[in-house]
């Protein structure tokens, strides 16, 4: 099978959430299929990272590198971190070329990952049957971020709203098959759009099981893009409203932050006995000897990779209900889950001062996660994706539930 598959993120290299779907999902279908990779970048940066792979196991084709619109530069002012309308106005930025790829390369499947691909393309319609992974449920991300906004910019990304919906939805609708990571979203995604949607989960490598007897330190860690709202939001919520409870219960306990530095992460560092380790090149060797991991997130939509990573890493997890929504964690098997301070807190707690509930709980969750979302586990899913719009071809738009 011949997939032409459109990004406009770089798959590599895969150390933050989407492009560690996108490289799995690509990775995995290269095993078995002739997949070429489309960057619809519109920054340098990620046409190098594409081009830096030292994974060859595709071709890399890179279609256009756009210039972004002078209004990004001013967008944050009014909508901040949100998920704007805006993100929809490249309509057709990368129209002319991807249809010229299109016909040059002669698909049997066109992949689009994440929605802004599939605006970049001006939402057309082609002869080939398309895929259009959705990831996350975004309107909904959208909405779960508006709530924490302050009030003037919640008015106005209230108004951005029913307009987000629609290019959504326009987005959508271009797409036979729409995949996403939440199972959850599925019947939301297929109302809202009237397409065919397919659950496809975030997967992991769990192929080395961790090292579960390892000596683990009084250290609190939490990795992620620190430019991502909803990591922001959660860590304020944690570092506030948690943080002095656990530091209150368990003195000489210490708050390890990997990612990124941005200016309101920085104010983190400035709390008792909390380090900002800036970004680091291996998330296992800094998580290794931790207590465990917190997932404070408040906000957002899809499945956390982070969750999946820390399964893979043995690293007994603490996290809110939206932190690990879509993974069917259980709490007290396989994650400690709360979104009450008090209760996340003494969850923290209890998994400081019980080392071996913590290791019990690591080594369920790594067999419960290598059952459920390692790639091996996943392929045959992804294969039957592009198997059944292969069948049926172009859709007509019926809005029936592929589970």
């Amino acid at each position: 099978m011949k997939i032409l598959y459109i990004t406009r993120q770089s798959p590599w290299p895969p150390i933050v959430g989407s492009r560690i779907r996108s490289y799995g999902i690509v990775r995995t279908l290269a095993s078995r299929n002739e997949v070429t990779v489309a960057l619809l970048s519109d920054t340098a940066d990620e046409v190098a990272r594409f081009e830096s792979d030292p994974h060859r196991f595709s071709p890399r084709v890179v279609v256009s590198a756009t210039p972004a619109p002078r209004w990004r530069k001013y967008r944050s002012l009014v909508f901040e971190r949100s998920r704007s309308a805006f993100h929809a106005q490249t309509y057709g930025a990368c129209r002319h070329q991807l249809r010229t790829l299109v016909e040059y390369e002669k698909p049997d499947v066109l992949w689009f990952f994440r929605l802004n691909s599939v605006w970049a393309s001006g939402c057309d319609r082609y002869d080939v049957p398309v895929i259009g992974d959705m990831d996350d449920f975004e309107s909904r991300a959208h909405y779960r971020g508006i709530r924490l906004l302050p009030r003037a910019k919640r008015i106005a990304a209230m108004f951005d709203y029913p307009l987000f919906v629609r290019a959504q939805r326009a987005a959508a609708q271009t797409c036979d098959l729409v995949l996403v990571a939440n199972s959850g979203d599925v019947d939301s995604v297929s109302a809202m759009t009237g397409r065919r949607v397919r659950h496809a989960p975030n997967g992991f490598d769990y192929s080395t099981p961790p090292d579960f007897e390892q000596v683990r330190a009084p250290r609190i860690v939490f990795y992620g893009s620190l430019g991502y709202e909803p990591n922001i939001d959660g860590l304020r919520w944690f570092v506030r409203e948690v943080w002095p409870q656990v530091r209150a219960a368990f003195p000489g306990v210490r708050m390890e932050i990997a990612g990124k530095p941005t200016a309101e992460a920085q104010t983190f560092a400035s709390e008792p006995d909390i380090h900002l380790c800036g970004f680091v090149q291996s998330i296992p060797s800094f998580v290794t000897g931790g207590a465990l991991l917190v997932v404070p997130l408040r906000s957002g939509s899809g499945t956390r990779i982070k969750v999946l990573e820390a399964w893979a890493l043995g690293l007994p997890v603490v996290s809110t209900s939206v932190g690990c929504e879509g993974l069917d964690a259980v709490d007290g098997e396989t994650a400690l889950i709360a979104d009450d301070p008090h209760r996340f807190a003494q969850a923290c707690i209890d998994l400081l001062c019980s080392p071996d509930r913590g290791q019990t709980m690591a080594r369920q969750a790594y067999e419960f996660a290598k059952e459920r979302f390692d790639w091996l586990t996943l392929a045959p899913g992804l294969e039957d994706a592009v198997a059944s719009v292969t069948r049926t071809g172009r859709a007509s738009g019926g809005g029936q539930v592929a589970r």
